[in-house]
């Protein structure tokens, strides 16, 4: 999966910004964010979440998914 995010993230970085968690060290934020599996993406757009999707994705599922 790294490699996956890390060329999309390389082909758009005007447009977004990826953080990443570590599970085992954030696990009350993940708590906090209701984070059930891993991988686990959280779209947020002024602040406010506006898609999630979790489990492992390809590079086109990922790009269809943040349309």
């Amino acid at each position: 999966m790294e490699p996956v995010l890390q060329s999309f993230v390389n082909d758009n970085k005007n447009k977004l910004a990826l953080i990443k968690m570590d599970g085992g060290i954030e696990a009350a934020l993940m708590q906090s964010l209701h984070v059930e599996a891993l991988p686990t993406f959280i779209l947020y757009k002024d602040g406010k979440e506006i898609k999630r999707k979790q489990g492992l994705v390809s590079r086109d599922e990922f790009n269809d998914w943040l349309k």
